[in-house]
């Protein structure tokens, strides 16, 4: 039983709000999220703030739960400690981290895309480039991803492969992904990041969704 495909996205004010997406077994129904934030090197979830998310069975891996978990009430400029899961199971992911955008600083991003793989190998070619990027460019705050995440986007393992090898790296900077020709199905996009969509639009192909950070 484990947390997987773990992401963090911008949900809202990139300074008060992050948004977190995740998968399970069926084992596991809650969605909880403890935040902590970031005031030495021990990190103690007996004083996190907690937040509940929703529940349900995705699109194209019906014997799984999606879980999806906005944090609120955040501060800008802050590290965070966070983990994900079940506090009824107490089954939670691994600790991960994030930033919130500073007030109207410039700042440093990370641009990829194409981490698409047809088999496991491909993803980690593409997990160890995205954790060397992170190594190189040490001051990102954030990745912007400009699709072909997956090479077939209904393609569950697909998504297993590139999210899961990237784990360590995703579990630590937020990605603003957008989606490419090749996630084009069925909600397989907008299932796996919790992103605000403009309302009234179709997700079924990808997300339309924009976010202000920094000075821009």
């Amino acid at each position: 039983e484990k947390v997987s495909k773990v992401t963090i996205t911008f949900t809202g004010d990139t300074k008060t709000t992050k948004g977190f997406t995740w998968y399970t077994s069926q084992n596991s129904k809650k969605s909880d999220l403890q935040v902590v934030e970031k005031t030495g090197n021990t990190i103690d979830f007996s004083k996190a703030t907690k937040f509940r998310g929703y529940t349900t069975i995705p699109t194209n891996a019906k014997n799984e739960y999606l879980h999806k978990v906005e944090a609120t009430g955040l501060k800008a400029g802050t590290t965070y400690f966070f983990r994900a899961g079940d506090s009824v199971q107490n089954l939670w992911s691994e600790t991960g981290s994030f930033k919130t955008a500073g007030v109207n600083k410039k700042f440093t991003f990370i641009d990829i895309a194409d981490t698409q793989a047809k088999s496991e190998d491909e993803a980690i070619l593409s997990a160890q480039t995205l954790a060397k990027s992170i190594e190189t460019i040490t001051d990102a705050e954030f990745i912007i991803h400009n699709g072909d995440i997956v090479d077939t986007g209904m393609s569950e393992i697909q998504w297993d492969w590139v999210l899961n090898n990237s784990g360590k790296t995703l579990l630590n900077m937020t990605i603003a992904p957008v989606a490419g020709n090749h996630e084009e199905d069925k909600e397989s996009f907008a299932e796996h990041f919790n992103l605000k969509e403009v309302a009234g639009t179709d997700t079924k192909t990808g997300v339309y969704y924009s976010y202000d950070y920094g000075n821009a």
